[in-house]
Parts: structure tokens; sequence; C-alpha cells
């Protein structure tokens, strides 16, 4: 990350120019012609711009890298981007170390959930794609739902000599549509059913959400930065393992608890 560091110092470059990870070779995106586009670079930012808008990718400047570079134990995150054909595409998020090299990526599909635990309120268009009861055999998403006003709180203790994260999640949701051939018109008119459907939600974004904190983890990293909340909560623990934080991290234990309240039931389709 020397280099990070030498554009950071430098009064002529921009420090909120953008770094990206490609998937495949970095010359091919020299490549690409968009007559158009008033040049490669803008085109490539606004397809990681339009990404961020939608939950599908984070900012990448050079100087929330070095902050999160400077910060004990975070790990930096960046967009990877493709080419296919003449066109560019963000294809999912990577974690790099404190040397800037690849660790581990989350893709595109699941980028929304990583920015529901990954920001304190959500911000942007995000639309999440569940599989809901009954689910079919091939675990295919039969439910699309708009995610509104998403905040994250974050709460440490440390017990039995280990920190343990309490994440709540809260948001109010709007059913886009879901696909169940069971489903009659008015099905959510009746109360009991609209409990059942903000259990499944809930219990269904857990499921994910937990499964993503299980991956961070075991790849011994901190893209959240979930440092910062013990140093702040547990700051006499967070001193004595500060030096070595993912290992702590990774033997820590991480709760996440989803909260919703439907605003909306949407369109049913048989």
């Amino acid at each position: 990350m020397q280099e990070l560091d030498s554009s950071y110092r430098d009064p002529y470059a921009t420090i909120n120019a953008k770094v990206v990870l490609v998937d495949g070779p970095a010359e091919e995106i020299f490549t690409i012609h968009k007559p158009s586009k008033p040049s490669l670079s803008s085109y490539i930012n606004g397809v990681i711009e339009s990404s961020i808008q939608n939950n599908q990718s984070v900012s990448s400047t050079i100087q929330q890298l070095m902050r999160e570079q400077n910060e004990e134990g975070m790990t930096q995150t960046v967009p990877i981007i493709k080419k296919t054909k003449n066109e560019i595409d963000t294809v999912g998020i990577a974690f790099l170390n404190r040397k800037g090299k690849y660790l581990t990526h989350i893709p595109k599909k699941d980028v929304k959930f990583f920015n529901l635990i990954n920001k304190q309120k959500s911000s942007g268009r995000m639309i999440l794609h569940l599989a809901l009861p009954p689910k079919k055999s091939n675990k295919k998403t039969n439910t699309s739902i708009f995610v509104q006003n998403a905040t994250r709180k974050v709460v440490v203790n440390f017990q039995n000599g280990k920190f343990v994260f309490n994440l709540d999640i809260y948001a109010n949701v709007a059913l886009i549509e879901k696909t169940n051939a069971n489903s009659i018109k008015g099905h959510y008119d009746n109360k009991k059913n609209i409990n059942n459907l903000k259990s499944a939600i809930q219990k269904e974004i857990n499921n994910n959400l937990q499964n993503m904190l299980y991956e961070i983890q075991q790849n011994k990293i901190d893209p959240i930065g979930l440092s910062q909340y013990a140093r702040a909560f547990q700051y006499k623990e967070w001193k004595k393992v500060k030096g070595n934080w993912l290992q702590a991290l990774a033997e820590a234990k991480i709760n996440v608890k989803t909260h919703v309240k439907i605003k909306d039931t949407g369109t049913i389709r048989n």
C-alpha cells in the first residue's frame, strides 16, 4: 500500500480517486472503447457509483482506504470489476490485508447483506431476494423485498475471556413480489399471515448475515470495523489484544438479530 500512501500525501493527487480490483487481466480494461462516454475513467466511475447506489458495491477512495489501513485491525475493502465483451460491471467486493494483498471476496449478490452489517444507516436502493417457505428443493429465491431506513446497532460485552458482539438490524420492508402457488388474493390481509411472513423474512436475513459473519471470522478479517466498537465499549480488554485483534475477533461470539416492519405486501404471483 506504499503507492496509496504516496498518492495520499501528493498535493496534486485526488484523494477521492477510487481503488478497484480487476477480475482478469487488468490490461483488458484499457481495451474498452465507449464512444458515448467522454473517457474510460468516467465510465468506470459511473459503473461503480451506480453499483454503490444499488448497494451492490462499496466506496473505496484513497482517503477511505488509508483511514482503514490506519485503523487497528481493520480490513480494507474494494470493489471488483470485470470486463465482459465491451462492458464493465462490478462482480463483488474484495478484502485486502494490510499490505494490500487479496484475502477473500463476497460475490455481488451478497453485497447487499454485507452492507446491512457494514453501515450504521443504509442509503441508496436495496432490494433483497430471499428464499422463504414453502421452499423448493433447489432453494431458489421466491421473494423480493425493498428495504428502507435500515439501521445497525452494535453492543459489545466481554464474557468468559471472549468478546461478545450483539448486532441488531432494524428495517422497514415492502414486499415487492412473492412467488407462491399456494397464495391466494388477500392472503396477507390476515394479521397472523403477516406475522408469519415477518418471522420468515427475519429468519432468512438472519441466516444470511450469520453465515457472512462466520466467514468473516473464519478468514480472520474485520471489514466492518468491529475493533472500533470493542475499543469503545471494552477498552481495557481491547488494549490487551489490539496487536492480535484479528485472532481475538475470530474467537469472539457474534450474534445478529433482524427486526423488520412490513409496510406493504405488494404483489403475489401464482
